[in-house]
Parts: C-alpha cells; sequence; structure tokens
C-alpha cells in the first residue's frame, strides 16, 4: 500500500526525483563451503518501508515494500575459533547494503563475499582476503554494472574471525539508499540480534586453567621422575 506524505519538513528532505526500485528473481547463489562446523544456523525475516518522492503527488511511503530473510551462521574452524556467515534473500524490492555490529572487538578477514551473478562485477566493500584488525563492526555494500546505484538480489558475506567464544550480542541491519538512473529512495530493517565474537564465559576460563594446571602438575612429575 502506498501512503502520500503531506508533511513539508518531509518533502524538503527528500529529492523531487522518483522511481521504483527493480524487483527481481535471480536464481539461488550456492551455499560456500565451510571450514569446519555449523554450529548456529537461524534465519530471519525482514519487512520495512521505501521512502520517496515523487514530483506530482509529492513525498510517499510504499509500505511493506521491502521483504526478504537474512541467514545468520556461526562456524567452529579447526582451530577452536568461530567464523560468522550471513546470507541475505531478498524477495521484493532490492537492497544496497547491510552492516552488523558486536561488543568486543576482534580481529577478521573477509573470506566471503558474493553477490546474485547479474552483479558480481560491480560489487562495491571489502573483497575476500581484506583484514581488519580489533574492528567491532562489518560492512558490505553492492553496486549494479551500470553504476546506476546499489542494488542486491542475493548475496552472503563471510568473517573468518580469531574469536574463541560467540554469544547472541550482536545486530545486523539491512537497508536501501540509491538514486537509480531516475529515483531517489530509502528504507532501513530495524535492528535484528544476530551471533557475533564474544569474550569466553567464566567457566570456560576455569577449565583453561584447570588444563593448565594439569600439564604444570604432570611436568613436575616427569621432572622428579
Amino acid at each position: 500500500m502506498r501512503v502520500h506524505i503531506c508533511d513539508p519538513a518531509v518533502a524538503a528532505g527528500l529529492p523531487a526525483v522518483f522511481a521504483l526500485a527493480a524487483t527481481a528473481a535471480s536464481a539461488a547463489l550456492p551455499t560456500p563451503l565451510f571450514n569446519g562446523v555449523v554450529v548456529e544456523d537461524v534465519t530471519q525475516t525482514y519487512v520495512f518501508d521505501r521512502i520517496g518522492y515523487d514530483n506530482e503527488i509529492g513525498p510517499y511511503v510504499d509500505e511493506d515494500a521491502y521483504r526478504g530473510t537474512v541467514r545468520s551462521m556461526v562456524i567452529k574452524a579447526p582451530d577452536d575459533t568461530f567464523d560468522f556467515y550471513y546470507h541475505i534473500d531478498a524477495s521484493s524490492a532490492v537492497l544496497s547494503g547491510f552492516v552488523t555490529r558486536w561488543q568486543v572487538p576482534t580481529s577478521y578477514t573477509v573470506a566471503y563475499h558474493v553477490t546474485d551473478r547479474e552483479l558480481v562485477w560491480g560489487l562495491s566493500g571489502p573483497a575476500p582476503g581484506t583484514s581488519f584488525v580489533d574492528a567491532t563492526s562489518a560492512g558490505a555494500g553492492w553496486t549494479e554494472d551500470e553504476g546506476a546505484g546499489g542494488a542486491l538480489f542475493e548475496g552472503w558475506l563471510g568473517l573468518d574471525t580469531d574469536a574463541k567464544a560467540y554469544a547472541a550480542n550482536a545486530n545486523y541491519q539491512v537497508g536501501d539508499s540509491a538514486d537509480r538512473l531516475a529515483g531517489n529512495y530509502r528504507g532501513r530493517s530495524e535492528n535484528f540480534i544476530t551471533f557475533g565474537p564474544a569474550i569466553p564465559e567464566p567457566e570456560t576460563y576455569a577449565l583453561m586453567v584447570s588444563g593448565l594446571g594439569l600439564l604444570a602438575l604432570r611436568r613436575r612429575v616427569r621432572q622428579r621422575q
């Protein structure tokens, strides 16, 4: 449903240009090959409005124009660290970006960043192999081949982190903010709770300390022998 807005303050904040976002169904992207064991796999649905401006009718809101899902996965790697993967799939209207934030400063390398084939040559954002030190967020943007603004139908983002623990202490958001040739509109989802790097629980530290104590005791016994 489209709702017209008569508030001049809202109208002043939006350029007097308008076009609907393209909607397309792309072929499903293949799931990345994960180096480890999947320990969390949660899919959440987003729905939010598109806000724009039209020369004839003025400002408007397309209610629930953006629809889709975000799949959050936590992978336990062979080195006992945790990696985080996100699968963004837009079923109605396209997106221009995805961002996730967590609480504990964590170093990570972008392990996977790919979009649907139609956009892969124009994607922007951190390429696979890009590393960040003690970061508390990660983001990705997508740009069309024609350079007419961001447009994501489907995408994967993988983060290879040095986190030794994880918790539901992070959030993510998807959104759109574009000027695609003849239009200007925007929209942002709510912040969804997701998994992120965390400080190990006290019990984990206790196990580590007891383990180190056993090693030290064994070493002393061997020295006496």
